[in-house]
């Protein structure tokens, strides 16, 4: 009406006053999640058609906005003769993600070219350490490009990287993969996750060799059959005897039970506990958005439970002050008959025949009731003031209690209010299998 423009965006459609939604003319509405905000949206819907004087299908709509799916909206105009479903475009962008070790390759082999080129024609000292120490290393692989004699007993698998160097030179590791049980009844866990680890062959000292192994995806392809053309680096001779493998085998177990623990996320206030492979990140929207829905119901729970008592306070005041204008009206017409009474009085004893008549003193009779009525009606006209503002200051107390709670509900879904703490689940050890031990060569 005035020429100003003015644009609101939430997340949040509870939080906003139905009486502000009505007076919005075009909405642009996402996806709608808990049905809180689906009826917040909806009663707005409705003063706004109202208002513009056109009607709404709240059934519909509420179905459309539930089923709307990722860069859909429903934009509803009371200018149109109904809502509009449209879809957002896709915005180019000419930016990369992450680099990947072969990408990097790819794009400094043409300067390490130019150092090649320039180094080859120096001839100092530290070059040629350079290549004396590359000569030794070329040495402790097994000549001819044979493999090292391994008992066949022992199981060998081959893992090539996409970023291996060319040619390929295969490095040996002892690896140990197994099936581990987690259950914990009261996150409801009952799981079988398998687990691999990986530790250099040449390494292995005593049986705790998997105090200082690495973690491998057990998810990872290995081929049972090297790359032709490939060299080897030498391996432990322990790794090459079978009888090696039965205390790795055993110790490998207590390396699973004390390492590998099923690690969960708890947010013991609202007793929620992440699901297997949620990430924490993950598991902190879902603790912001449960928190969220609980303040919701918390805060139509009090709107509920204020909102009788606001109604019959409301009742109650507009009664009193009924009753307090209808005494006034009272109290205003008594004097009026009172002040009619006594000048009747005074005119009959001015001009009556004896100033003691029957007529006279009946009439000064009756105005001195009147006098009595009209200062008991004052009295009821007092304290039905007294009833209006006692009743009053009852609602703004009320409203002030309220509007207090409401506040501290809002607080209520601050995700960092609340605490999130790692849950280790152990394995059971007598349920945790070995499904594969052996070597392990990889080039990369």
């Amino acid at each position: 009406a005035f020429g100003l423009g003015l644009v609101l965006a939430t997340q949040n459609p509870v939080d906003i006053d139905y009486k502000a939604l009505s007076n919005a003319g075009t909405w642009f509405l996402g996806r709608l999640q808990t049905e809180q905000d689906v009826n917040r949206v909806i009663e707005g819907l409705k003063g706004a058609a109202s208002q513009a004087g056109q009607s709404l299908n709240a059934a519909e709509v509420s179905k459309i906005l539930a089923g709307l799916k990722k860069r859909m909206f429903l934009m509803n105009n009371v200018h149109d003769d109904g809502p509009t479903l449209f879809s957002t475009r896709w915005a180019m962008s000419f930016l990369r993600g992450p680099l990947t070790r072969t990408h990097i390759k790819t794009l400094m082999d043409p300067y390490r070219e130019n150092e090649a080129e320039s180094s080859s024609n120096e001839t100092s000292p530290q070059s040629t350490q350079k290549k004396e120490a590359s000569k030794k290393e070329a040495s402790s692989s097994t000549a001819n490009n044979e493999m090292p004699v391994i008992e066949d007993a022992i199981s060998q698998w081959f893992i090539k990287k996409d970023d291996a160097d060319e040619p390929l030179v295969y490095r040996p590791y002892i690896l140990g993969k197994g099936e581990l049980h987690y259950v914990n009844s009261k996150a409801d866990i009952d799981e079988y996750k398998p687990m691999a680890c990986i530790r250099s062959a040449n390494e292995i000292s005593g049986r705790a060799i998997w105090s200082e192994s690495d973690f491998l995806d057990p998810d990872s392809a290995m081929e049972t059959q090297p790359e032709d053309g490939a060299t080897f680096r030498t391996i432990d001779k322990k790794a090459t005897k079978e009888k090696s493998f039965g205390s790795w085998e055993k110790s490998l177990k207590t390396h699973f039970y004390k390492e590998a623990p099923l690690i969960l996320f708890e947010c013991e206030q609202l007793k929620l506990v992440s699901e297997l492979g949620e990430e924490k990140s993950d598991f902190k929207i879902r603790v912001r958005e449960t928190a969220r829905e609980r303040r919701d119901e918390a805060i139509e729970k009090l709107r509920d439970k204020y909102a009788p008592k606001v109604v019959r306070l409301e009742e109650r005041i507009a009664s009193a002050t009924h009753q307090l204008e209808k005494k006034t009206e009272s109290h205003s017409q008594a004097k009026y008959n009172t002040a009619l009474s006594a000048g009747a009085t005074v005119l009959g004893a001015l001009f009556g025949r004896k100033v003691t008549s029957r007529g006279n003193v009946g009439r000064a009779a009756t105005t001195m009731r009147g006098v009595g009525r009209i200062s008991n009606k004052k009295g009821d006209i007092e304290r039905a003031q007294e009833k209006v503002a006692d009743l009053q200051q009852k609602l703004q107390d009320l409203e002030e209690e309220l509007t207090g709670k409401l506040e501290d509900a809002k607080e209520f879904d601050t995700v960092d209010s609340f605490e999130i703490e790692e849950k280790l689940i152990r394995l059971r050890k007598t349920d945790t299998e070995i499904t594969q031990i052996g070597i392990l060569w990889i080039a990369k």
